[in-house]
């Protein structure tokens, strides 16, 4: 599976959950994670196929939509990833490659022998990790300790 990318915040103490204001908390994971998820989606946009260890191409459109954002219920992270709800997990194979079907048999199974043979498809560049490298990993964190400071400041603590 190509990588997913989490952004979250952990909390220090004296303070607690409860100190936070989550609704300005979510409203900024969903704007810094929406960044990435922008960023690995224009990553996708070439048309036709790709070279192998180059960005994935774009045919469908498949792939490059279902790269979603998840703010988690607590209010304290959100993941972005593809999700893909049916079929075969098709990232994974773009970004990872893959061998020909049926090139394994039941005595490689048996022997646990390595599959013979070369990959029918090349891997692919992981447009997550690119996508996250290109908007800075930097500019997220200092993103989010703002963040918890404007969640801080409704509360009256700050």
């Amino acid at each position: 599976m190509p990588d997913l990318f989490a952004v979250n915040a952990q909390i220090e103490r004296p303070f607690r959950f409860a100190d936070f204001d989550v609704k300005v908390l979510k409203r900024r994971l969903r704007k810094e994670a929406g960044k990435v998820q922008r960023q690995a989606r224009r990553l996708i946009s070439s048309q036709g196929v790709s070279q192998p260890g180059a960005m994935p191409g774009k045919q469908t459109g498949r792939m490059q939509k279902s790269v979603k954002t998840k703010v988690w219920r607590s209010g304290f992270g959100a993941t972005i990833r593809p999700i893909l709800s049916e079929g075969d997990y098709y990232p994974a194979f773009v970004v990872y490659g893959h061998r020909g079907p049926k090139t394994r048999t039941a005595e490689d199974n048996r022997k646990h022998r390595k599959t013979v043979g070369g990959k029918v498809a090349a891997p692919r560049a992981n447009f997550m990790v690119a996508a996250t490298e290109k908007v800075g990993v930097s500019n997220l964190q200092k993103a989010m300790a703002e963040a918890m400071d404007d969640a801080l400041k409704p509360m009256g603590i700050l």
